[in-house]
């Protein structure tokens, strides 16, 4: 539910931590393809102290703040705010079914801090023409960014993050807000990762270039 955070949400990120840095050590073993070896101890504990970081580092990550518009961007008052624990969207999910006059939006922004869980280039994508993504103040995906445009990122720091979308009903596909993460994994930004644009979330320890 957007706006909470709950245990399987934080074990997913550890999990995933741990999946990725075994299938890192695989791949460093240089084994034949399609074949699983089994991680040295001192592996599995460097592995193990990743999912530690996620786990403990991210217990409060409860989304990014959705800012909706009838028209263009900052054109008349939002239609609706709301905290959405991840973006990734159906073009045909109903925006705002909850709104009494029916209205659609034209357009969004998306704001906040991400906390990588891995220290690493990041790749981030949305795969919309009409999308763009900044994170601390870099353009990383969208027409200011430069195609194989990536941001060096360190491990449970906070770094702000927006994600612009303009003609919201000429979307065709899905909306996401996704990463390539240093190991070459790519996936949407869970909500574990992510924080409301607050000052007090990374008052001691965020980067914002």
């Amino acid at each position: 539910m957007p706006g909470s955070t709950t245990a399987s949400g934080v074990c997913w990120a550890a999990a995933l931590c741990i999946a990725v840095a075994l299938q890192t050590s695989s791949a460093a073993g240089g084994g034949a393809s399609g074949t699983v070896r089994a991680a040295p101890d001192a592996e599995l504990q460097r592995a193990v102290a990743r999912a530690d970081l996620c786990s403990a580092g991210n217990a409060k990550g409860v989304g990014l703040r959705g800012i909706y518009f009838e028209r263009a961007l900052d054109q008349g008052l939002p239609l609706l705010v709301r905290t959405d624990g991840t973006v990734d969207f159906d073009a045909s999910f109903d925006w705002l079914p909850q709104q009494p006059t029916g209205r659609r939006p034209a357009s969004a922004r998306w704001q906040g801090w991400v906390k990588p869980m891995v220290s690493g280039h990041y790749r981030f994508h949305a795969d919309q023409p009409t999308a763009s993504i900044t994170v601390a103040r870099q353009p990383l995906a969208g027409p200011s960014a430069s195609a194989d445009a990536t941001i060096e990122l360190t491990a449970g720091r906070f770094y702000p993050i927006t994600l612009e979308v303009q003609h919201l009903d000429h979307i065709n596909g899905r909306l996401r807000l996704e990463w390539t993460t240093p190991y070459g994994a790519r996936f949407v930004v869970p909500q574990a990762l992510l924080f409301m644009p607050t000052e007090s979330v990374a008052a001691t320890n965020f980067d914002s270039k």
